[in-house]
């Protein structure tokens, strides 16, 4: 009976799920491209046009505390915007994922859905190849230490002859 600690470290990646979305292949909504254009005061609201920016975006809506945005098969979303004191003058925006409640500076987008990459799982490029790496390598190193220890265990069974040798001298005297 295996450990359900181990049976849960040990399982592996179901056929049928798709690997995690790589964040640089990913569209994204950058809130240092839209900070010029939020309005500073509560009451207006600005629609620029982002359909050469965001092609996938059928509309942008830019209020002072809300972003809301229409993707072009119909799905809307709204994302909080607040304000932080930095220290060295001006505040500076940042978003509010509407999935976690968590800070972010991008949201990026999965399926038509906007999120923070928290939320979509999603990993750098240069981190995925590495899992992958160690994936393949540590079964490589893994089955070469098995077959190394195959064959010394033949070697470490018997005995050298000085050892005999000893033994049957011991038995004699």
């Amino acid at each position: 009976m295996m450990p359900p600690q181990l049976a849960r470290a040990n399982r592996r990646r179901r056929r049928h799920s798709e690997p995690r979305p790589t964040i640089e292949l990913m569209p994204y909504i950058d809130i240092h491209d839209l900070r010029h254009v939020i309005p500073r005061y509560h009451g207006q609201v600005h629609e620029p046009d982002v359909s050469l920016k965001y092609p996938d975006l059928a509309y942008l809506r830019l209020s002072a505390s809300t972003l809301e945005i229409k993707g072009r098969n119909g799905y809307v979303q709204r994302f909080r915007i607040v304000w932080i004191r930095t220290g060295f003058g001006r505040p500076r925006p940042i978003l509010v994922c509407s999935s976690c409640a968590g800070g972010a500076v991008r949201l990026f987008g999965h399926y038509g859905n906007y999120a923070c990459r928290f939320c979509h799982r999603a990993q750098y490029r240069k981190t995925a190849a590495q899992t992958r790496w160690v994936e393949r390598y540590s079964r490589a190193i893994a089955t070469k230490s098995q077959v190394e220890t195959q064959k010394m265990l033949p070697m470490l069974t018997q005995s050298s002859p000085s050892t005999r040798s000893q033994g049957q001298a011991n038995t004699i005297s």
